[in-house]
């Protein structure tokens, strides 16, 4: 749990910064934007551009394949889900529509890499990485689309085509299937950019909740509701399908770490760039990350009693 608990420090203390740098205004409004702008259309495509750097041979493949459509089917099951029974849990209709993505796309590449590195070593991030281009694929295409309100844009097939976050994963899948190798100086300067992603985004949450009446994590019943299916119904749907697959072992524990992942900073910086419930989303991922320490132990726990 050491690595949990490091990692949870670490976005605390960040988006610690980020509250104080709005309380003393070197993030305004207008600045706090621009970041958003920044990570979701340079920083996002570097680290999607990044993970088409593995190496990958023999019946490697037989599991990328079968991680990348676990990925696909687990991220549109809850997409669709939530899409369905959102409106009648979650009232008001931008917070239902921003607890779709909540639910759905978990904090798996800043929180959930790290801490399957540490639990399952190399073949955990290996793993993680493959989970990780469903994740993009999804929540950059249905994702953004569903809680865009530029109706014009959400209409525009090729407008969506050409938005970065698409292009990198078609270079992604290039490099993936090619196996080709780009030179160093491409790869460092790409993975510079993309290592802006985590530190950037927690900045603008942080920003966010200092705007935010923190009251309101306790006060709110609907927060309570997207942290429990984000933290447990999520990952305890994943156990169920892992227990009727026939993979190894390692493969689909790995699979439920990254499905019991907290609310990611994605979601909350879509919701303030799209002004789709900005504050909800913030909260909701602030609620989800702090209780992440007290059940993610539990669905662990229950993993690896389950599969076996």
């Amino acid at each position: 749990m050491d690595v949990v608990i490091h990692q949870l420090v670490i976005v605390a203390l960040v988006t610690a910064v980020g509250i104080v740098a709005a309380k003393v205004k070197i993030i305004t409004p207008k600045i706090r934007a621009g970041l958003s702008r920044l990570v979701l259309e340079l920083s996002v495509p570097c680290v999607i551009i990044s993970s088409g750097y593995l190496t990958i041979e023999g019946d490697d493949w037989i599991r990328v394949g079968a991680v990348a459509i676990i990925s696909f089917i687990y991220h549109l099951f809850l997409f669709f889900m939530m899409k369905f029974f959102g409106r009648h849990l979650i009232k008001g209709e931008d917070e239902g529509k921003i607890s779709v993505l909540i639910v759905t796309f978990g904090n798996i590449m800043f929180v959930g890499f790290p801490i399957v590195l540490g639990i399952y070593g190399n073949d955990g991030i290996f793993l993680g990485a493959i989970f990780a281009v469903g994740y993009n694929a999804l929540m950059y295409s249905i994702g953004i689309n569903y809680v865009s309100k530029k109706k014009a844009e959400r209409r525009s097939l090729k407008t969506i085509l050409l938005k970065p976050f698409y292009i990198a994963i078609v270079i992604m899948f290039v490099l993936l299937l090619t196996q080709y190798k780009v030179p160093a100086p491409v790869q460092e300067t790409l993975t510079m950019i993309g290592n802006l992603c985590t530190p950037l985004s927690l900045l603008v949450i942080g920003a966010m909740v200092q705007e935010s009446d923190i009251l309101s994590l306790i006060k709110d019943y609907r927060l309570f509701i997207v942290t429990a299916l984000r933290l447990l119904v999520a990952p305890l749907l994943m156990i169920l399908a892992m227990y009727f697959v026939p993979l190894d072992v390692g493969l689909k524990r790995t699979v439920v770490a990254l499905a019991a992942m907290p609310g990611g900073a994605m979601p909350a910086m879509v919701a303030e760039q799209e002004q789709c419930a900005p504050r909800f989303a913030t909260l909701s991922v602030v609620q989800s990350t702090v209780l992440f320490l007290l059940i993610f132990p539990f669905v662990i726990y229950l993993s690896h009693k389950i599969l076996v």
